[in-house]
């Protein structure tokens, strides 16, 4: 069978103090939320994983809009002191024992008062003989306070990563997946990166791209209009889709960016057209053996 995931960061941070703005990436979030479901659905994913979705009305309307395609799902509720964690996931096959861990390493200051870094885990049953575990993060980007790759956002990092490495060896033998915004990869606090590759995990966009000898786009593109108050220094791709299986029975049939295109007008203007999010989502189709 063949089984389609996909990972976006969906950019709907807007940290405000009593109607005041103090922390807002990317513009436009109303906008740009209205049209999320219907791309989502576009893009004919099984699984979705999205980030940075965290008012509870904006996770309402995703659960109303994507229920007919996507009947399961699980996120962490908002708690009475911060934003959560805005980790989401929509699934067209039962979501088995989820549940969401804090990260014992919360993140840097700024990032610690209004955001609950973690992971959700989950177990996802395609049917009787087909299960596999299916982890949703965001690890820390620095905050305004460091950029993504000063030395200490790279400790707090890895810390971030031996949790959910080592959480995640609960779900073996199965096979597991593990999704997000990692704010690290191949060109940018590649230790970060490279630390998950060496514990067996597969980037499965990388493999797909090398065997095809297709070159590898980035998730987080200078480019994008929606970026202000950047806090990575360049293009680069911060979001990931690993695998990890002691068995060879599931095949990489293609692996993407894709959600990328401006799409959404602004003010009905249809020439000032941006994109969904300031991140670009990645999707990978594998066929289980």
């Amino acid at each position: 069978m063949k089984l389609s995931l996909l990972t976006f960061n969906a950019g709907l941070l807007d940290i405000n103090f009593f109607g005041i703005p103090i922390f807002k990436p990317a513009a436009f979030i109303k906008q740009r939320l209205h049209n999320i479901p219907a791309e989502l659905i576009k893009t004919k994913a099984d699984i979705i994983s999205l980030q940075e979705v965290f008012l509870p009305k904006h996770q309402n309307y995703l659960v109303s809009m994507l229920h007919d395609q996507f009947p399961y799902h699980s996120f962490s509720k908002t708690p009475l002191f911060n934003l959560g964690s805005g980790l989401m996931i929509f699934s067209k096959y039962p979501i088995k024992n989820w549940s969401f861990k804090k990260y014992s390493e919360p993140g840097t200051l700024d990032e610690a008062i209004f955001i609950t870094r973690g992971f959700i885990s989950t177990e996802i049953e395609i049917n009787r003989d087909i299960k596999f575990a299916l982890y949703n993060t965001h690890l820390t980007s620095g905050g305004a306070l460091f950029k993504s790759n000063h030395p200490k956002t790279i400790k707090i990092r890895s810390l971030q990563i031996k949790e959910i490495l080592s959480f995640s060896e609960k779900s073996l033998p199965m096979d597991t997946f593990i999704l997000g915004d990692f704010n690290s990869g191949p060109t940018i606090s590649r230790i970060n990166y490279e630390y998950i590759l060496k514990q067996g995990f597969r980037d499965i966009y990388k493999e797909y791209c090398e065997s095809n000898k297709k070159q590898e786009n980035d998730t987080w593109d200078n480019g994008n209009p929606l970026h202000k108050n950047n806090t990575v220094s360049q293009s680069s791709r911060l979001d990931h889709i690993f695998f990890f299986s002691k068995n060879n029975h599931t095949e990489i049939i293609n692996s993407k960016t894709t959600l990328s295109d401006n799409i959404v007008w602004i003010n009905n203007n249809k020439r000032k057209v941006i994109p969904l999010s300031d991140h670009y989502g990645l999707q990978a189709i594998l066929k289980i053996k």
